[in-house]
């Protein structure tokens, strides 16, 4: 929760979820921060229905990310 209060805004981040371990990504100008599981599937299921499924399928979304220390600790539609 401290890593929280310490996030930096990444806005139109390109969105990954690793179905097989179960991980979120995010990608913006060359840089990646991740949430591993479980947290990364419970960051997807708090976007809408529509949302999750573009990111499943690899569409692009645009997604506001929020980073700290290299850890994507929120995600929220831009």
């Amino acid at each position: 929760l401290r890593q929280q209060a310490n996030a930096t805004p990444w806005e139109r981040v390109r969105t990954k979820f690793n179905s097989a371990n179960k991980s979120l990504s995010v990608e913006k100008d060359g840089k990646t921060a991740i949430a591993l599981a479980p947290e990364g599937e419970k960051l997807l299921q708090s976007l809408p229905a529509d949302l999750q499924q573009k990111i499943r399928r690899n569409d692009f979304v645009k997604l506001t990310a929020y980073v700290a220390e290299g850890v994507l600790v929120r995600i929220e539609k831009a």
